[in-house]
């Protein structure tokens, strides 16, 4: 009866993560760029029950069967399906179609991200929505102007000058599930991730990717999230009255 507790509230704990992570989703539906997380869940391995020196049985061992203790948090799998693209008609906004991802030098170190919703500062330097350089094959990008054109290879071209004055770092993984989440809508290699020049993806000059978030499913993940939590809710509320009676009731006989 204690374990069917324990199994209750493992429950819990799984369903209030899995609550937690779709929150953050909805929270970032707007966000540019972002990528949704699912929550991945498993059962703890199941301990076999046997029943031992039974008086009827000499010598033997009998199966009962498996028991199960309860369920904990897998993994978190961050979803990089393709967001869509939003047309704005800046020269600054730019979307990748494809794996690639943008090179940003940060304080922490050479962070990614698929938010192309780049700026000028007062000295030409390309810098992303939290103020940092987006990287180019040479480092940082430095334009005279916001009058230039980017390519689908990232070249970028000076529209008063005709000439190329750089181009752009894309990044792609041979494995994207070692990428984890930085903040900031920002990505780090976690785990040999390898890093590598893209290929197979092309850019977009004012347009920005949306986040790939659906937000239907989500709220009916929700919805079922806060009926499996009330359920162990309910499981445990029952266990622990059960338990009262047997102690306050049962044991006065």
């Amino acid at each position: 009866m204690v374990r069917g507790l324990y199994l209750a509230g493992t429950g819990m704990l799984v369903q209030r993560s899995k609550m937690d992570v779709t929150t953050n989703n909805i929270a970032n539906a707007d966000t540019l760029g972002y990528k949704q997380d699912t929550l991945l869940s498993r059962s703890f391995e199941d301990m076999l029950i046997s029943r031992m020196n039974d008086p009827s049985v000499v010598n033997q061992t009998r199966v009962v069967g498996p028991l199960g203790t309860g369920t904990h948090i897998d993994e978190v799998f961050t979803s990089f399906e393709q967001g869509t693209p939003e047309q704005t008609g800046l020269s600054t906004d730019l979307c990748i179609l494809g794996r690639a991802f943008f090179a940003v030098d940060t304080p922490d170190g050479e962070r990614y991200t698929r938010a192309g919703n780049f700026t000028l500062d007062s000295e030409g330097n390309l810098l992303d929505a939290n103020g940092n350089a987006v990287q180019g094959e040479g480092g940082g990008i430095q334009l005279a102007s916001d009058r230039f054109f980017v390519n689908d290879m990232g070249h970028i071209i000076d529209l008063d000058t005709g000439g190329q004055v750089g181009a752009l770092r894309l990044v792609d993984f041979e494995n994207p599930e070692n990428l984890r989440k930085a903040g900031d809508n920002y990505f780090y290699d976690y785990g040999g991730a390898g890093a590598g020049e893209a290929e197979d993806s092309q850019v977009m000059q004012g347009y920005i990717e949306t986040s790939n978030v659906n937000i239907a499913k989500e709220m009916v993940d929700m919805i079922i999230t806060s009926r499996a939590y009330e359920t162990n809710q309910r499981s445990a509320r029952m266990i622990d009255e059960t338990l009262d009676r047997a102690v306050n009731d049962i044991a006065k006989f």
